[in-house]
C-alpha cells in the first residue's frame, strides 16, 4: 500500500470525508451506475467506513449478501458498527492481493478510491476476476490528482505541494492504464465515466476541505516542503474563501468491465 495510512486521527478524517456532501452525491451517482439488485453478492475491496457497503446492503437486502475488507482494523471496526443492523454484511480485515473467498463467489466487485493504493496491483485484480462470476461486473473508482485544479495566489507553492501530494499513490495514473491491466486478467471494460469534485467555497462539507486536511501532514517534509511551507499554503484557504476566489476541481473515473463468459 501507499504511505498513506487511515488509522487514529487520519481515520476520522477519512470518515469527514465519506459524510460531506460532495461525497453523498458521488455515493449517488455510483450506485446509479452500479444498480445493486436484490439478492446480489457483493464484494467491496477497500471499504474504508463502510459507507458504501451500507448503501449497497440497502439494495441488495436480506436475501443477499455484502462482503467488505480493508486493510485498516480502525476502518473495519467503524464499518462493522455503521452496518450492524444489517447481519447479511460481513466486514473483516483483509489483502486485495489475497482475497479470503472463493472462485466466482460475487455478481459484483467494486472498490472506491483504493486500487490506485495497492502495491500488488496485477495480483490484485487477478483476485477480483478470480472471485466473479462469469458475467460478473468489476466498478473501480480511481484519481490522477494530476488533474487536479487548485487556485492559489502562490502557484509555485501550490504546484510543490501537489507533486509532493503525488506520492501518496503507488499508481497514479491508473485511470489511464487500468482498461489495459483489467484485459491482461480476463476482464472485459465496458466504459469509463469521468466523475469530477468542484468546489467554490471552502467549508466543512466539501471534498476539498478535508482533502486539504490529509494533504498538510503528508506532505511535510517531502520535497524540501517545510511544516511552515505547509501551514502557508493551508491557511491561503481561509484568505481565498474571504476574497470569494477559492476554486477546486478534480476529476475521477470510474471504470466498469466484465468477466468473460468464456
Amino acid at each position: 500500500m501507499s504511505s498513506l495510512k487511515f488509522v487514529d486521527d487520519m481515520a476520522c478524517i477519512q470518515r469527514s470525508v465519506a459524510q460531506c456532501h460532495d461525497q453523498a452525491v458521488r455515493r449517488g451517482m455510483v450506485l446509479d451506475v452500479m444498480q445493486p439488485q436484490t439478492g446480489e453478492m457483493v464484494l467491496e475491496v477497500g471499504c474504508g467506513g463502510g459507507f458504501y457497503a451500507y448503501e449497497v446492503a440497502r439494495c441488495v437486502g436480506p436475501t443477499g449478501r455484502v462482503c467488505a475488507i480493508d486493510y485498516s482494523a480502525d476502518q473495519i471496526a467503524t464499518a462493522k458498527s455503521h452496518c450492524s443492523d444489517m447481519e447479511w454484511v460481513n466486514c473483516r480485515v483483509g489483502d486485495a492481493s489475497e482475497l479470503p473467498y472463493e472462485n466466482s463467489a460475487f455478481d459484483t466487485v467494486y472498490g472506491i478510491q483504493v486500487f490506485e493504493y495497492i502495491d500488488q496491483l496485477d495480483a490484485a485484480l487477478l483476485e477480483v476476476q478470480r472471485v466473479l462470476r462469469p458475467g460478473g461486473r468489476c466498478i473501480i473508482l480511481s484519481t490522477d490528482w494530476r488533474t487536479a485544479v487548485w487556485h492559489s495566489h502562490q502557484v509555485e507553492r501550490m504546484q510543490r505541494i501537489l507533486t509532493a501530494w503525488e506520492t501518496h499513490s503507488t499508481t497514479l495514473d491508473l485511470p489511464a492504464i487500468l482498461g489495459v491491466k483489467l484485459r491482461n486478467v480476463g476482464l472485459e471494460p465496458l466504459r469509463q465515466t469521468p466523475m469530477s469534485f468542484l468546489n467554490r467555497s471552502y467549508h466543512r462539507n466539501s471534498f476539498s476541505y478535508w482533502a486539504a486536511r490529509v494533504i498538510r501532514p503528508f506532505v511535510e517534509g517531502k520535497h524540501e516542503i517545510t511544516a511552515e511551507e505547509s501551514d502557508a499554503w493551508f491557511n491561503e484557504f481561509e484568505l481565498l474563501e474571504q476574497q470569494q476566489a477559492y476554486f477546486f476541481c478534480l476529476t475521477s473515473v470510474l471504470t466498469e468491465a466484465i468477466k468473460n463468459v468464456r
